[in-house]
């Protein structure tokens, strides 16, 4: 008799669980229909991050970075790169930082490299862009290819926004990257089965519409992210010795890339890159409070850091107009085309 109640009480759970998901994606669409809003004849898909244009990459942990994605068969395993109709088949122009140079949300040919391919010069772009680097990150990824890179080549680092939104947060570190926590966690608990369990199931109940649905009311009632519950409490970057040292320890991957660039008789540049948040102009796009308060704290500073600094440059403040498609940093081709023109008038 027990059995067959304990049976029957799993059987309704699991039934009641099914009819709540199907219940929640009726109410996250319905209320998506009544709250988006009408775009002009000029916002087509192309000023949107449009998820089915983004890159289809095999991501792997690698050894000194975190992670790294396989692009393409080419010898970096990186993201294709229209071709520069006047490549002279030698020089070369890197762009490294994080999933803004890689083009996400955008497809290969709209990205900066890619538009940077169509201007006035001889080099062929290589997009070394990766989902979430910080500066930390790309360093280490300039070493891995540094023999590679020969006589008058280009190395950019177009970064920023990774290093001040990740390192304003005491569990990933002060110079750290966005899976530090996780795989700290991971290896304290890489025994306690029932942790790893744990930490499965909610992974896979966050991306269903039943927690969607219960966290969008938790946010509109309450001001409270179930999902990011605790960022208010881990921002560091309040206290100005943290502000300095992350933009100090981004200034400083900087410089060990520009020495290592030198001694390879190439040309180095560096650009803070612009966000929503240093924007002067009205945005389309939310944003987060925390995140601002990051870009207010951090940015100023490393400003001063490179204002002497010949081959370093300040974007933060280029654009005039929006081209974001969402609350980080991402632009539509657009955006990313003005910056690869921006970058070009800099350097040539």
């Amino acid at each position: 008799m027990k059995m067959k109640k304990t049976i029957f009480l799993v059987l309704s759970c699991f039934l009641f669980l099914i009819i709540f998901e199907i219940f929640s994606f009726s109410v996250i669409k319905f209320y998506s229909i009544l709250t988006t809003k009408k775009v002009s004849s000029e916002s087509t898909a192309k000023y949107s991050y449009i998820e089915t244009l983004d890159i289809q990459e095999d991501k792997n942990y690698s050894a000194f970075y975190g992670w790294r994605g396989f692009y393409s068969d080419d010898k970096y395993k990186v993201r294709q790169t229209s071709i520069n109709s006047n490549w002279n088949k030698k020089s070369l122009v890197y762009f490294f930082g994080g999933s803004t140079v890689l083009g996400a949300g955008t497809t290969f040919d709209k990205t900066v490299p890619s538009h940077f391919s169509g201007l006035n010069h001889n080099f062929q772009p290589i997009n070394m862009g990766e989902h979430s680097y910080v500066s930390g990150q790309s360093l280490n990824r300039l070493i891995e290819i540094i023999d590679q890179i020969n006589k008058d080549d280009i190395v950019i680092f177009y970064e920023g926004v990774n290093d001040v939104t990740v390192n304003c947060q005491k569990h990933l570190g002060i110079n750290g990257h966005s899976r530090v926590f996780k795989i700290n966690q991971l290896i304290k608990n890489e025994n306690n089965i029932i942790y790893l369990i744990y930490k499965k199931i909610l992974q896979n109940f966050q991306s269903t519409n039943s927690f969607k649905l219960i966290n969008g009311s938790f946010k509109k009632v309450f001001n409270y992210d179930l999902k990011y519950k605790s960022i208010e409490d881990i921002f560091i970057c309040g206290n100005n010795k943290n502000a300095q040292k992350v933009a100090k320890n981004l200034v400083k991957h900087w410089m060990v890339a520009e020495t290592l660039v030198k001694n390879k008789n190439a040309k180095f540049y560096a650009f803070l890159q612009p966000s929503p948040y240093t924007a002067d102009f009205k945005l389309s796009v939310p944003s987060r409070e925390i995140w601002k308060r990051s870009y207010d704290k951090v940015y100023p500073i490393i400003r001063d850091l490179i204002n002497t600094k010949e081959n370093y440059h300040d974007l933060s403040k280029s654009l005039k107009k929006d081209f974001y498609v969402d609350w980080c940093c991402h632009m539509h081709s657009d955006g990313n085309e003005f910056i690869s023109k921006k970058i070009f008038e800099l350097i040539f």
